[in-house]
């Protein structure tokens, strides 16, 4: 990925896979679906440890973002792609709440984010609706 960037795929299965993207002390998780039994085997982040940045699985589904994981993971920010009166209710309350005490973007209240970094600093911009 260029100036010692990483990519690592963490697991991967049929509902999707999950990557971090590491680069200096910068460290971003990225969900694309969730394997429930990769979950435990990670220990629900213990395994992974503290993470700049975590974008939540499925919309905020709350069985995809238990409150031990976000607990664990300790992210600066939270991520929420969901979309504005989304069809099946998400993002889960329960998420919500679990996602209390973090700094959580959503695009459902912001059409888009943009996080930078350096590999040391991080910046965040978003266009408010």
């Amino acid at each position: 990925m260029g100036q010692g960037a990483q990519l690592r795929v963490l697991s991967a299965g049929e509902r999707g896979a999950l990557f971090l993207l590491a680069w200096q002390n910068f460290r971003a998780l990225l969900p694309i679906g969730v394997n429930y039994e990769e979950l435990e085997a990670l220990g629900y982040g213990r395994e992974i440890g503290p993470v700049t940045a975590l974008l939540l699985a499925d919309h905020g589904y709350a069985p995809s973002n238990p409150p031990e994981w976000i607990a664990n993971l300790r992210p600066q920010v939270v991520l929420l792609s969901v979309a504005s009166g989304n069809r099946e209710g998400l993002p889960s309350p329960e998420t919500l709440q679990a996602s209390r005490g973090y700094t959580l973007l959503r695009t459902d209240q912001n059409e888009w984010i943009e996080l930078t970094t350096d590999g040391e600093q991080m910046w965040v911009e978003v266009e408010s609706q």
